[in-house]
């Protein structure tokens, strides 16, 4: 059974792989989307731990390799870390969450959600001030995370 990957617009990328010129973004969606998308020919889905559905999009993707319509290697994953996840060392743990929400091994490419570090605060994804303005965390550069973010692509995570 062809898994329908080989019709699929891609572009190369600057590390030799290939990425759908086109994906599915997961905000909101539920496993009748993806397997909905998954029908349509997209393979390439795009996740967030902020979303609070992984585990939804991960079980629509494995239940569709399950069933031999689409090979891990024909998709093309991406999730992103979220503002109070880019302080030393957190970034890992948030690709680690967001793996084992999803059931895969790996991810196709990992992003920084937005580049404006919030303060690292696990249980608040919004934080605020007294006068409800959001808190930053001026501390954190971005070429530190970057850099994290390497050493994660390095290990093979994505």
């Amino acid at each position: 059974m062809s898994s329908g990957a080989e019709k699929v617009p891609r572009i190369r990328l600057n590390d030799g792989n290939y990425i759908p010129i086109v994906g599915f973004g997961t905000f909101d969606v539920d496993e009748n989307a993806v397997k909905i998308a998954i029908d349509a020919g997209y393979r390439h889905f795009d996740c967030a731990d902020q979303y609070q559905n992984e585990d939804l999009i991960g079980s629509a993707l494995r239940k569709a390799i399950n069933e031999g319509i689409v090979k891990r290697e024909d998709l093309f994953i991406t999730s992103k870390v979220w503002l109070t996840w880019l302080g030393k060392g957190r970034p890992m743990q948030s690709v680690q969450r967001s793996l084992k929400n999803l059931g895969f091994d790996y991810l196709d490419l990992l992003l920084i959600h937005w580049p404006t570090p919030f303060k690292q605060i696990d249980s608040d994804q919004w934080p605020r001030d007294e006068k409800d303005q959001c808190l930053l965390d001026e501390s954190i550069e971005l070429i530190d995370v970057w850099k994290e973010f390497e050493e994660i692509k390095n290990a093979g995570i994505y």
